[in-house]
């Protein structure tokens, strides 16, 4: 973000999400992000060199919401209504354009990650957001999952969480997959089924169904555990952000 939010006072329980932030018990998703970069670059480098800040790792570095699975804090790779799939590697760290969709079709919401978990191949969880406006490449917020789409992809497991943003008002009423609209819901649906289209490899994606919030907070559980297992076994025993 250009501008410098970490002087600004919270006006009230909860920061703005329309405001570019997202807060957890009183510190926003930026200033958690900036503090755990500021951390890393206190640890592994030399403080008296005054270039030397190296940006957050976004999956392990962003550290998870008070009240996870229900709000849990995400980051953004795909803003809504693209058709490039930009992706996050933490050895940059930073973001790479993957791919072109070879569909003529855009993302209906934003697309990305949770911080701090793993799928069944060690990459964070998906996430689509149902937003009004696209954010932006590397948004971190707070996303209130709400259902789950159960699919396939060359016949892996590739579940899409489907959420809402935690803190814009316009989405107090979504609490399940029956608040969404069903045509929004057949939109969703038709993209995960077609996007794959074209691609040379062949890919086939499977819809198997929605699923349950209920469904989704089990996800994410799953999930946390075993990104804190696979740091466990990074050689010191430890978590990352975590004194044991």
């Amino acid at each position: 973000m250009a501008d410098d939010r970490s002087g600004l006072s919270p006006s009230g329980p909860r920061r703005s999400f329309l405001a570019g932030v997202g807060s957890l018990a009183g510190l926003s998703t930026v200033e958690r992000a900036a503090a755990s970069a500021d951390g890393e670059a206190h640890a592994n480098h030399d403080e008296s060199d005054p270039m030397n800040h190296d940006p957050v790792n976004l999956i392990d570095g962003v550290e998870q919401h008070d009240n996870f699975p229900k709000t849990a804090t995400v980051v953004d790779e795909i803003p809504k209504g693209e058709q490039i799939k930009y992706e996050y590697r933490k050895e940059i760290p930073g973001f790479i354009l993957d791919r072109a969709l070879y569909s003529s079709v855009v993302y209906p919401g934003d697309y990305g990650f949770f911080a701090r978990t793993a799928g069944g191949d060690g990459d964070p969880l998906d996430f689509l957001a149902l937003t009004d406006d696209g954010l932006f490449t590397g948004c971190v917020f707070d996303l209130r999952p709400v259902a789950v789409i159960r699919m396939t992809d060359t016949g892996e497991t590739d579940d899409k969480i489907i959420g809402v943003p935690a803190d814009d008002p316009r989405f107090d009423h979504i609490e399940g997959r029956g608040d969404i609209p069903e045509h929004h819901q057949d939109v969703v649906e038709e993209f995960f089924r077609t996007y794959k289209n074209l691609e040379p490899d062949d890919a086939e994606v499977v819809i198997e169904g929605w699923d349950t919030r209920g469904a989704a907070y089990d996800i994410l559980e799953e999930g946390h555990q075993k990104w804190r297992d696979l740091q466990r076994g990074n050689g010191n025993g430890k978590v990352a952000g975590e004194n044991a």
